[in-house]
């Protein structure tokens, strides 16, 4: 009879932690929209070029940190470019 309150405490300090942890977690911002992302770095010249003759069918933008948004060109399930595009547009 002694154990159902030891695991009581431990169950209740499970819980705890595990709702600490989930708030204490933070999900990565993006620097700017995913859309102002893509644009972005179509209008550079050489990610343009380097993706013109590629054959790119969809992109996505996922952010690095609180400053730079990776943009993927995709050919089918094949990455066929990638850039980071910085929150002012700046692609690199």
């Amino acid at each position: 009879m002694r154990r159902t309150p030891a695991l009581l405490v431990a169950l209740t300090e499970l819980v705890v932690a595990g709702l600490g942890l989930t708030l204490a977690h933070h999900a990565q911002r993006a620097p700017l929209p995913a859309r102002a992302a893509v644009r972005d770095a179509l209008r550079d010249p050489l990610t343009r070029r380097a993706v013109t003759g590629a054959g790119w069918t969809r992109a996505t933008a996922s952010p690095v940190d609180s400053t730079l948004e990776r943009v993927s060109f995709f050919s089918g399930g094949r990455i066929v470019a990638q850039v980071a595009v910085s929150r002012d547009g700046t692609v690199s």
